[in-house]
């Protein structure tokens, strides 16, 4: 995903998860949206940082990179969440729980494992990770398993609970659901379009470079769009 759309996600994200936090301090949704808007921001600088001190031969780039990868692997589990929590802000049953302490031990042992694994860093192939544990390498590689089934378990438990909202749901209810997995769909068909996007943002004036052709893009618009979804549904209802 391009930098600069990552740096416009952090304060779309958590100035959206403020509106719903003032106007629903009790509502998770909101609190979620916050934190990774500040996860993205956190991310955006120790990654600028690490280029930095590639650039100038500073001390921590390693340490840098190490944070960059953690905080990511943090702000999608808040994604998760919000889609497991949307838009009650409540598990659809207690029969749920499950599903939330899956998504909550998967990314907690994803995290873990990818912090202490004496490899590569994750996402920076040829990146030494500065915290490997080669003496817990033979429990690592179990643990990361287990956290990645879990991981799986907990998303499709998630989207799944979501099929089973818009099922049950009911008038504002039933509408803040069908808006979001409408939304959601389109963001993921315009992301996996956006090569035909890229053909529209050559021809525009300027070229691919203009603002008008870095806004055109499926990475941009589509995770936005979503946001504002959320914080319109819970806002307005």
């Amino acid at each position: 995903m391009p930098t600069g759309v990552v740096t416009i996600f952090a304060p779309v994200y958590a100035t959206l998860g403020l509106v719903i936090a003032i106007r629903r301090p009790r509502h998770p949704v909101g609190w979620l949206l916050l934190g990774f808007g500040l996860a993205v921001s956190l991310q955006v600088a120790v990654g600028q940082y690490a280029a930095l001190a590639a650039a100038a031969d500073l001390p921590g780039r390693l340490y840098a990179l190490w944070a960059s990868t953690q905080v990511q692997g943090l702000g999608v589990g808040l994604l998760v969440l919000l889609v497991l929590l949307f838009p009650t802000g409540r598990l659809p049953s207690l029969r749920w729980r499950p599903v939330a302490w899956s998504l909550a031990a998967g990314f907690a042992l994803t995290l873990l494992t990818q912090g202490l694994k004496p490899s590569s860093l994750a996402y920076f192939h040829g990146e030494h990770n500065p915290f490997g544990a080669p003496a817990l390498e033979s429990i690592l590689g179990p643990l990361e398993v287990v956290g990645g089934v879990l991981v799986v378990a907990g998303v499709l438990g998630a989207v799944a609970s979501l099929v089973v909202r818009l099922r049950r749901s009911r008038g504002r209810e039933r509408q803040q659901i069908k808006w979001f997995v409408y939304v959601a769909l389109l963001a993921i068909t315009a992301i996996f379009l956006d090569p035909l996007l890229g053909l529209l943002r050559n021809h525009l004036p300027g070229g691919p470079t203009s603002i008008l052709s870095s806004v055109l893009t499926a990475w941009l618009l589509g995770p936005i769009a979503l946001a504002v979804t959320v914080a319109a549904a819970i806002v307005r209802h």
